[in-house]
């Protein structure tokens, strides 16, 4: 699988130590949706990757950039969401998008 340089920023932004203005940088050039003064990693794991798989994404997507500001990539055979929002923001949605996210697997 080739990575597009989103993915790929976003999979050595978990992986590697960066210094902070290099990370600005590229979060600017890349224009992401980092920038929040909070941040949270929710990692969502599958036994395998089916042709579903994409599907799922999407919608977990969906569910996301609805509620809070951030990011969402896949790396091997799970979907990461990337929260960063203000404080107050995280704190009213997150839970519920964890339960969206619970409920939308279980189907």
């Amino acid at each position: 699988m080739i990575l597009g340089a989103k993915d790929y920023f976003l999979i050595t932004l978990l992986n590697e130590q960066r210094n902070k203005e290099e990370t600005e940088q590229n979060i600017g050039a890349l224009n992401l949706n980092l920038k929040g003064e909070s941040f949270v990693l929710i990692c969502v794991g599958f036994q395998n990757k089916s042709k579903a798989f994409k599907d799922v994404y999407e919608q977990i997507y969906g569910i996301f950039s609805g509620l809070l500001n951030g990011e969402t990539f896949i790396s091997g055979n799970r979907i990461f969401l990337i929260v960063s929002d203000d404080e107050a923001r995280i704190s009213k949605n997150l839970n519920h998008l964890l339960t969206l996210i619970f409920e939308h697997l279980e189907k």
